[in-house]
């Protein structure tokens, strides 16, 4: 029973809180740290495949020229085939074709015009 032992187990009793704060902080930082990994990746991936969609739509006959996401499981594509486009529905159950419709060269014309100069041509032509 050395007074040596005592005090030197005191010390020991007395670290405890510190040692387990600064583990718990190391914690935290790594905790952190494997977040903001995981962010970067997940943002670069996304990026990454955007990036391949467009270059995959410049060089395909089959361009998907817009997605709107509805939920978490559905979608709606446009895609475009030869001139024709198509709207498509994404569900947790599969794919479902819309309407087609033909791309006219109505809508070349309208470029440049404004929205009442085309509606009038349209409302003249069903007339």
């Amino acid at each position: 029973d050395n007074p040596l032992d005592i005090l030197f187990i005191q010390q020991q009793v007395d670290d405890t809180p510190n040692q387990f704060f600064s583990d718990f902080m190391h914690m935290m930082l790594m905790l952190t740290l494997i977040l903001l990994v995981m962010v970067g990746v997940a943002w670069f991936l996304r990026r990454y495949m955007n990036a391949r969609l467009m270059q995959v739509n410049v060089t395909s006959d089959i361009k998907i020229t817009e997605r709107r996401v509805l939920g978490p499981k559905s979608a709606l594509y446009l895609v475009e085939i030869d001139g024709t486009k198509l709207l498509i529905g994404e569900t947790g159950y599969g794919l479902v074709r819309l309407g087609q419709f033909e791309t006219s060269s109505q809508g070349s014309k309208a470029q440049g015009r404004s929205f009442e100069q085309v509606l009038d041509d349209t409302t003249s032509n069903e007339i």
